[in-house]
């Protein structure tokens, strides 16, 4: 009756029509005796076109939601009101998406399928995963890939855009596909996640610091060895799965530790394979970004047993009744005394609660807290325990004036009797060779009415340095496989090719045309092509503009007539004329323009040329170790690109010497006519030289403290990384290993010199690991991964006020959580303390994509303000992602006229700015009486009584965080 198409539906019952009037006082009678609830999952109805609420429990809404019209439009429409903005259908085709999309919702909305007609099901699905992948969604990918140790396993893909050819892998074949899929273990374990598809018995966990932060908790001289109590526990515990009985542990060997890198997973493998009647077990490593046949390292070998019980005498030997003459001292002052030698432990590993000693034997109480203590049921001996019964042998040394530090390299046998224990008595002796390099030791851990709980027999400990530890810290983290280029000198090659013809794209500053006249001098034929904005032709050559292929193509043919032979050599000056002469980034991301632009033009045009490639940069490369210029580096960089995209080209790179020494153009005329294989060639006093790739080696033992200093402002070549010395803290301080620091705009100002006013030193946030305390520090703890507030931060040690000092969220990376406290501290404070914000507040934030604007946003946005925001044009999309409705400029005063129309005069209540001069009274005159105005720039002159004067009723507050910490720590806590 209204004229619209219809198409008859291939269904059972006409649903939604009179058709369906007959059976509805049935339906409802039916529908009467089931129980309804409230629904647990928010969702729109589509009888109502809005959200459900109690109704959805009665019988009538259902006998309505049989008879009724579907609202599709409306529920979709009510979705994206909401916010909603991704719709995905479930269903084996997506009908309704074209519905949906005809509902005309915004240019916003995605739409996305599950499964599609005539088209694998797994590729449908990872189609639409990856389109949510994009837009920010988090998947739970064990839920894909079947194994949580697969996760992380990410492809690096072009950074270009998808040309859309369709390469897709068949769905792995579980139990069939290798290292895809780990089989899951008959008793669970922390360090062992699965088993790897094979014949041989193999079993693998990923050990991460971020996943495993209880393993921070193990420090030996700055570093982070995997303990080799955590090697016994997974020795033992592969050999359990794999002989399916308990397992003594004999002749072990720690031929290599494993040290855990900061950030990044290490794989582990231990692998048990049978020898006769005896069994053997091996735990290998590498990175778990390493490519599929790169090497293993071998860490520990040893052999597996049966485990009987222990004897009536296993104890004999080592208990011993502690007398009155053995000193005795607290678990703080030993564990003091450990990190003072440099032994650093935190809550897992000190299990020490008290202890005595003599000269060959130790006594000591050890009992897991905390976590570790709640986690013992899952370890057969928790690492912790183990390894606080290891450091007890330590205590033997504590008055040797050369305080040696000693880790273990092997064990006679291990026997644990009663797995999950969480503490008991250990008694330990310990004997040193005469030159003090090694100490043997065998200890019994006494459970209850002396039962026998765990004995170790014949263990190693062989004294290690902090060289010795930096050189396995470089093996163990892929040093091994890092190169680095090195400079070689080289004569060039005699000249071989009689007839040459070249053409040169001569730079303006004449080293081209000085390249060209010495070339013509030895008989080659030489053309001349200079940068100009149109078409020319010169004595020498032509003048083109390089962004034109037709002047290239004209030049091209030009030369070739004139000289009669075709191009063998192009040698392209052009990069030389684009130097730094200033640091500022406008210069430089112009330089880059003007330097970059042209070469890729060139490679366009003489891509299918079969001349050789040269180009030529200055001062691009620190051979002698001198500064790369800034410009000239990245027109080498594209150089190499040219190179690897256009092979034909035969690419070379060459750079001159920065100084311009005499006789440079000889030496590169030499060069140049020689050709050979040497594709990357500099020029430096007179020599040439070719790029070398040579093992990378470690310049220190270890990493010195060193801090970055400016010795001078207003350059950023005055920046320099100094040694600095490396105090104790003291009451009140923790010492910080820092991982990453905040880089803030205040920084930049400060060594550029523009900061107003007193800028302090550089860095005042960073993220790390407590490395050591001072007294009265009661909630911080060694190995705790932190984030702090505090002055001098770009170090590679920080001394940090306790109180200004929290626990870093084990959710989030270092260097996420070194952007965190200026920007959000900044803005909460703005925010709650002084702007008192509250619900349905509208809060102005200008330059609101920085950090501290981002900040803001999300802190006013959670407390249900309604924020407006300015920023310029190629940030507008980025503010509007974070959930700013109202975007406007932040370069001129329009936004004032656009806050008017979007609130009708009604007024802003908080406003967080950091832009200067008109911009602040222009701002004022858009607040509400009452207003708060939080000031967090440093370039004007307005204050509180000047605000009072010209705008009253307007609390205006000038915001400097560091004020704030330095008066009121606490209140930043």
């Amino acid at each position: 009756s209204k004229g619209l198409d219809g198409a008859p539906l291939k269904v059972s019952h006409a649903f939604h029509s009179p058709l369906m009037d007959p059976i509805l006082d049935e339906f409802e009678a039916i529908a009467s005796t089931i129980t309804f609830s409230r629904p647990a999952v928010r969702f729109v109805s589509n009888l109502t076109g809005s959200f459900v609420t109690d109704e959805v429990t009665s019988p009538a809404y259902w006998r309505r939601h049989l008879r009724e019209g579907v609202r599709f439009g409306e529920s979709l429409r009510t979705l994206y009101d909401d916010a909603y903005r991704v719709f995905i259908e479930i269903g084996p085709a997506p009908v309704l998406i074209g519905m949906g999309q005809r509902c005309k919702l915004g240019d916003d909305a995605v739409w996305l399928p599950t499964l599609r007609n005539k088209r694998a099901d797994r590729a449908s699905m990872l189609d639409s995963l990856g389109q949510l992948y994009t837009r920010g969604l988090q998947p739970v990918w064990s839920g894909l890939f079947g194994s949580a140790s697969n996760v992380d396993r990410h492809a690096a893909v072009p950074t270009y855009q998808f040309q859309r050819e369709e390469y897709w892998l068949s769905a792995p074949d579980n139990g069939r596909s290798g290292m895809a899929h780990l089989i899951p273990l008959r008793t669970a374990h922390p360090l062992l996640t699965g088993a790897v598809p094979s014949p041989l018995k193999i079993y693998q966990v990923d050990l991460d610091l971020m996943e495993q932060p209880w393993l921070r908790e193990h420090q030996i001289l700055d570093y982070t060895p995997f303990p080799a109590a955590g090697f016994i526990e997974l020795a033992i515990a592969a050999g359990r799965e794999a002989l399916g009985y308990e397992c003594s542990l004999r002749d072990l060997s720690i031929d290599e530790a494993l040290m855990l890198p900061a950030e990044g997973a290490v794989t582990v493998q231990a692998i048990v394979t049978q020898e006769g009647a005896a069994s053997r077990v091996q735990i290998f490593s590498r990175p778990a970004t390493a490519a599929p046949l790169d090497a293993w390292r071998l860490h520990v070998s040893g052999m597996l047993a049966r485990r009987g019980e222990p004897g009536t005498d296993a104890a004999k030997g080592i208990v011993f009744t502690p007398d009155a003459n053995m000193q005795r001292e607290t678990a703080a002052e030993y564990y003091d005394r450990l990190n003072a030698n440099g032994a650093k432990y935190g809550p897992s590993f000190r299990a020490i609660t008290s202890m005595g000693r003599d000269r060959r034997r130790v006594f000591g109480q050890v009992e897991l807290s905390g976590q570790a203590s709640r986690d013992a049921g899952r370890y057969l001996m928790h690492p912790g325990l183990l390894d606080s019964c290891i450091q007890l042998i330590g205590a033997v040394l504590l008055d040797d004036e050369e305080k040696p530090t000693y880790l273990p390299v092997g064990i006679g046998s291990y026997d644990l009797f009663r797995p999950g224990i969480s503490g008991g008595r250990c008694f330990v002796s310990v004997n040193t060779s005469p030159d003090g390099s090694t100490l043997t030791s065998d200890f019994v851990v006494l459970g209850e009415q002396d039962v026998v709980l765990a004995q170790v027999s014949g263990l190693q400990l062989r004294r290690v340095t902090r060289a010795g530890l930096s050189n396995v810290a470089d093996g163990g983290s892929g040093i091994q496989n890092t190169f680095e280029v090195a400079w070689e000198a080289s004569a060039p090659p005699a000249h071989t090719n009689a007839l040459d013809h070249w053409l040169i794209l001569a730079d303006a500053g004449g080293v081209g045309d000085a390249v060209a006249d010495s070339l013509i001098v030895t008989g080659a034929f030489v053309s001349v092509v200079k940068q100009g904005a149109g078409f020319a032709e010169t004595p020498a050559g032509w003048i083109i503009d390089p962004l034109e292929p037709a002047h290239w193509s004209h030049a091209f043919a030009a030369a070739t007539k004139r000289c009669g032979q075709a191009i063998t050599g192009i040698v392209s000056f052009w990069a030389i004329d684009s130097v730094q002469t200033s640091e500022e980034p406008d210069h430089i991301e112009a330089a880059h323009r003007r330097a970059l632009e042209p070469m890729v033009h060139t490679a366009r045009a003489v891509a299918d040329m079969s001349a050789r490639l040269w180009i030529i940069t200055r001062g691009s490369q620190p051979v002698d170790g001198s500064t790369p210029d800034l410009v000239q580096g990245p027109a080498w960089a594209l150089a190499g690109v040219i190179a690897a995209e256009y092979p034909t080209l035969r690419g070379v790179r060459i750079d001159l010497d920065p100084a311009t020494p005499p006789g440079e153009a000889n030496l590169l005329i030499q060069t140049l006519r020689g050709g050979g294989p040497e594709d990357r060639i500099a020029l430096r006093r007179g020599a040439r030289y070719v790029a070398r790739l040579r093992p990378f080696t470690s310049n220190s033992s270890a990493p010195a403290p060193v801090r970055l200093e400016i010795s001078e402002r207003g350059s950023l070549s005055n920046l320099a990384l100094l040694p600095t010395p490396r105090p104790a803290p003291g009451p009140g301080e923790v010492e910080i290993r820092v991982y990453a620091t905040g880089l803030n705009f205040r920084d930049v100002l400060n060594a550029l010199g523009m900061y107003p006013g007193d800028p302090g030193p550089l860095g005042n946030e960073c993220a790390g690991i407590v490395t050591a305390i001072g007294a009265g520090v009661e909630h911080l703890a060694v190995g705790d991964e932190v984030v702090s507030m505090t002055d001098r931060s770009f170090a590679t040690w920080v001394i940090a006020p306790a109180s200004l000092t929290v626990r870093k969220p084990a959710s989030i990376t270092f260097t996420e959580a070194a952007t965190l406290p200026v920007t959000f501290l900044t803005a909460d404070y703005a925010l709650h303390d002084i702007g008192k914000i509250k619900p349905g507040d509208r809060v102005l934030i200008h330059a609101v994509t920085g950090g501290v604007g981002m900040a803001a946003t999300q802190i006013a946005l959670a407390a249900g303000a309604e924020v407006i925001g300015t920023a310029s044009a190629g940030k507008r999309a980025l503010a509007r992602s974070l959930g700013v409705p109202h975007v406007f400029d932040s370069r001129s005063l329009s936004f004032v006229d656009d806050v008017q129309r979007i609130t009708g005069g009604a007024g802003i209540d908080i406003v967080i700015n950091s832009l200067a001069g008109d911009f602040i009274p222009a701002t004022l005159g858009l607040m509400n009486a009452g207003g708060r105005f939080v000031e967090i720039g440093k370039s004007d002159d307005w204050n509180a009584d000047k605000v009072t004067e010209s705008f009253p009723g307007v609390a205006y507050t000038r915001l400097y965080l560091g004020e704030v910490t330095a008066a009121d720590p606490d209140a930043m806590r």
